[in-house]
């Protein structure tokens, strides 16, 4: 007769997007009432640019191209210490 093995069932925490949901939750919670908070019209100047767009949009594009700008200089400095 063979012995067997008992079978051992590991137990494993909660998920790990759990936390993650929740901060994109809080951050979307967020966004929204600063863009009902920002919603007046903001008077731009860009070189020979004159234009009219609520505010939030401007924050938002400013972030969005920060953002973009902090992800290429990241990977760049990531490649060039590579090499």
């Amino acid at each position: 007769m063979e012995d067997e093995q008992p079978q051992v069932q590991v137990q494993r925490g909660p998920r790990r997007g759990y936390g993650r949901l929740i901060v994109v939750a809080v951050i979307a919670a967020l966004l929204a009432v600063f863009i009902v908070q920002n919603g007046a019209d903001t008077q731009l100047t860009f070189l020979w640019f004159d234009f009219t767009w609520p505010a939030w949009l401007v924050i938002l594009l400013v972030l969005v191209v920060g953002v973009v700008a902090g992800l290429l200089i990241g990977a760049y400095a990531r490649r060039s210490r590579r090499r």
